[in-house]
């Protein structure tokens, strides 16, 4: 199966003709790496993704195990719950099921993107550590289903100080850390959406285009939640409103 993306965000074009941490100082290397030591590491990741751009060896080693790994042969099989179980046909049948799920999502665009170009982004992980996707569903035949797939920037992220886990991070403006509902309250179950209210419209979203959302909350109740949310493209605000959250 041949790639059809390439694993590496691209650079402008001024800075490809600067050599790896052009214009970079000891202090700023010390500056980046002590950000890295308490859990920010977008910097940190910026250099070695320049540095896999720049230096062709790195590149070459990266992109012959990502191929190696994606162009693997692979089929789904039967789960064997325990020793001497015989898969039945309904068995059979949902492997077939998922595996021609999987195949068959071909993604759409740049943001969606095929199962081999997931085993791509994902083999990539062992440079920087950890490797992200969003996986992107689509209704087919009464069934939700892999649409494609949504590699994410290893830059996205941070590592808690505490324990080390990785989190969802982002930045508009002061930096705000996501909130996990379902580990915060693990006794409410799903949360589902209720409505909007006071809404504002601050710019234009077009297809393609990804917003960021952030959220402050308001109300915690135990039928429903209110949260001051926002959203953004490109740094951009572009709407703002209240959303409530009814738990399921």
């Amino acid at each position: 199966m041949a790639l059809r993306r390439s694993p590496i965000y691209p650079l402008n074009l001024g800075e490809q003709f600067i050599r790896i941490g052009g214009g970079i100082t000891p202090q700023r290397v010390s500056s980046i790496i002590r950000e890295a030591d308490s859990g920010y590491v977008y910097q940190l990741v910026d250099l070695a993704n320049e540095a896999r751009q720049k230096d062709c060896h790195l590149q070459a080693l990266l992109n012959t195990r990502e191929i190696a790994v994606s162009s693997l042969n692979w089929a789904i099989t039967p789960a064997i719950p325990h020793e001497g179980y015989v898969p039945t046909d309904r068995d059979r049948e949902v492997a077939f099921f998922v595996e021609s799920a999987l195949k068959g999502a071909d993604g759409n665009g740049e943001r969606s993107r095929s199962f081999t170009d997931l085993l791509t982004h994902l083999a990539g992980g062992i440079y920087f550590g950890y490797a992200v996707s969003e996986v992107n569903y689509e209704l087919s035949d009464g069934y939700v289903v892999p649409s494609g797939f949504t590699p994410v920037s290893p830059r996205r992220f941070r590592f808690s100080w505490g324990d080390g886990e990785l989190l969802w991070w982002d930045q508009f403006g002061t930096p705000v850390d996501g909130v996990n509902l379902m580990t915060r309250y693990p006794d409410k179950g799903f949360l589902g959406f209720g409505g909007v209210d006071n809404v504002k419209f601050r710019g234009v979203v077009v297809p393609g285009q990804r917003i960021g959302m952030l959220g402050r909350m308001l109300e915690m109740r135990p039928r429903r939640c209110k949260a001051a949310t926002q959203g953004f493209v490109d740094g951009r605000l572009v709407y703002e409103g209240v959303i409530t959250g009814m738990w399921l």
